[in-house]
């Protein structure tokens, strides 16, 4: 069994004893402060992992994306890692608007692979993660999108750049993937930039 659940049931029994004193959350301040300490949870929950090794970072750039083009970022959880990929944030910058779609295994097959993007520990050490990560690889797409949104960042002369966090607290198991597409769509080129950060603990 994974360190996972201990840790939720450790604060979520402190959440409990803390609820009780307030009584029934009826209230909007009881409802924001039960909501405050699930956050409160969570973000230790991410720092017990972070402790341990066990979480990691990417940050990379698409530089002048043409308008009318697409990047992509590409994310599997390899067959036989003996690990689940929690990702704590996805977020995506861009110079001038965009259109995000994310596609599911399902909706897309691999034509090149493109190049790798090395995580890092989060904790400083020399420790490897057990995902893959990519960047410029192309792709056929096959269905529609499983998840649509866009990066608000005008376009043309008036592009003032924009940001976009998706995929918070997603979850990818092991032999699963994702596909996020970029599509530049602004009227002139583009540079976007994407952070990952993730935790990985073992599957129960």
């Amino acid at each position: 069994m994974s360190e996972k659940p201990r840790l939720y049931q450790e604060l979520q029994d402190m959440i409990d004893q803390i609820l009780d004193r307030l009584g029934t959350p009826t209230s909007d301040f009881a409802n924001l402060f039960s909501s405050m300490l699930q956050m409160l949870q969570y973000i230790a929950i991410v720092r017990r992992y972070v402790d341990l090794d066990q979480g990691f970072m990417v940050v990379d750039t698409f530089e002048g994306v043409a308008n009318g083009s697409s990047s992509y970022i590409y994310i599997e959880n390899p067959e036989n890692s003996g690990k689940v990929m929690e990702i704590i944030e996805l977020s995506l910058i861009g110079s001038a608007k965009g259109k995000v779609r994310m596609y599911t295994p399902d909706r897309f097959t691999v034509t090149s692979q493109g190049s790798d993007v090395e995580p890092i520990c989060l904790n400083g050490n020399d420790v490897q993660s057990s995902m893959i990560i990519r960047k410029n690889g192309t792709y056929n797409i096959t269905g529609n999108p499983k998840g649509r949104n866009i990066i608000t960042g005008g376009e043309k002369s008036k592009a003032i750049g924009g940001e976009l966090a998706v995929a918070i607290g997603l979850k990818i198991r092991q032999g699963k993937k994702i596909l996020i597409e970029i599509l530049n769509d602004s009227g002139s080129s583009a540079d976007y930039s994407f952070r990952i950060l993730w935790v990985e603990y073992n599957e129960d």
